[in-house]
């Protein structure tokens, strides 16, 4: 089954789409999932009073949503199976809490993308806000499983408090990266902003450049990179391309954060900035 909600524009208007996932909505009947309830700008209506709901049986399951879609918050939350398409820029919390099953982003993603992820898949095709697959207010955990893929930049705070799971950005990403990372591999093929790694106990950082190492960070020569290259071809698999030099270089290795438990470490391909 297949299902596509086409939003128009509604100017500043935040809709609340949490409650609309693949299991609420495939095999209801147009009616039924027009009168699924949303909330716009704190008000519950029917989803059929915001969009246009279209639905086909013939090809894959799935999910699409089109038109004004950068108004659209929390899309996926909870989301434990099937595939959510977002054919434009994703709001605020899209996969917040996510198990599991697929969400594509065809353009940019506001804050909070995958915040607390569980599981699941992430693919976002351009630049991501801050907090991606950080911890959700007042808890400690970020993200303990699932994967991001990020093809452009990333903002402030990605990954902060991540415990598993595994986090890709093809551009930039910035300060406080990683912050307080318990576990899990991050990588970002361009330049990992300033305090990078800060508060982290355990985990993997993998960078092509880094804006300055935190005082404290002891340098490990070389490192191992078998487990790195496994990583490299699952992504390849999925279509992911990291830089050609990373299959060739080995990158220096760095240890800390020695204020915490110091067995992190964070991998450099490229000089410092």
């Amino acid at each position: 089954m297949r299902v596509c909600l086409d939003f128009p524009a509604v100017g500043s208007s935040q809709v609340d789409l949490s409650g609309i996932l693949p299991e609420t909505v495939f095999g209801r009947t147009k009616a039924e999932i027009e009168r699924l309830p949303v909330v716009v700008s704190g008000r519950q209506v029917r989803l059929g009073d915001v969009c246009r709901v279209r639905c086909s049986s013939k090809g894959q399951d799935r999910l699409s949503l089109r038109g004004e879609t950068s108004n659209l918050e929390r899309v996926g939350t909870c989301m434990g199976v099937g595939t959510m398409v977002v054919e434009g820029d994703a709001g605020y919390g899209t996969g917040e809490e996510m198990n599991g099953g697929t969400i594509e982003i065809l353009g940019n993603a506001a804050d909070c993308l995958g915040l607390a992820l569980h599981g699941g898949q992430i693919r976002a095709a351009g630049n991501v806000g801050d907090w991606c697959g950080a911890n959700s207010p007042g808890e400690k955990d970020g993200m303990t499983g699932g994967v991001i893929l990020i093809g452009g930049n990333a903002g402030r705070e990605a990954g902060a408090g991540m415990r598993r799971g595994l986090i890709y950005a093809a551009g930039d990403v910035g300060e406080f990266c990683a912050a307080r990372m318990n576990a899990g591999t991050f990588l970002c093929a361009g330049r990992l902003g300033k305090y990078a790694g800060i508060g982290m106990k355990r985990g993997s950082l993998v960078a092509g450049k880094i804006s300055g190492m935190l005082p404290g960070f002891q340098s490990a020569g070389e490192a191992d990179t078998e487990w790195l290259k496994i990583c490299l071809v699952m992504l390849g698999k999925i279509n992911v391309h990291v830089p050609e030099e990373w299959s060739r270089m080995t990158p220096k290795r760095y240890t800390g954060d020695p204020l915490e438990m110091g067995k992190g470490e964070i991998l450099v391909y490229d000089e410092f900035e």
